[in-house]
């Protein structure tokens, strides 16, 4: 288990369980895939990733959506448990 801190994007592993801002709410978010550099887009050089979105409970492991893919370029990330 890891201590809370902001990481950067190519930090992520596949398992780790992070916290998005969204909007004015904080989503809670499996990463089930590895961001990968792509050279394609002008906004951002990682892909979308896929993820699992969870209950906000921290005790509670329901997956609210199954398989979405998140754009995490430019957001801060709030890892909470670590894959590693």
């Amino acid at each position: 288990m890891t201590t809370m801190r902001i990481i950067k994007i190519d930090e992520l592993q596949q398992g780790d369980e992070i916290l998005l801002g969204s909007n004015s709410y904080l989503k809670r978010v499996i990463v089930k895939g590895i961001p990968k550099e792509t050279k394609k887009r002008a906004w951002g050089s990682y892909s979308s990733v896929k993820c699992d979105i969870l209950t906000n409970d921290l005790d509670d492991y329901t997956i609210v959506r199954k398989d979405m893919y998140l754009d995490l370029n430019y957001r801060d990330i709030l890892i909470i448990k670590s894959n590693k």
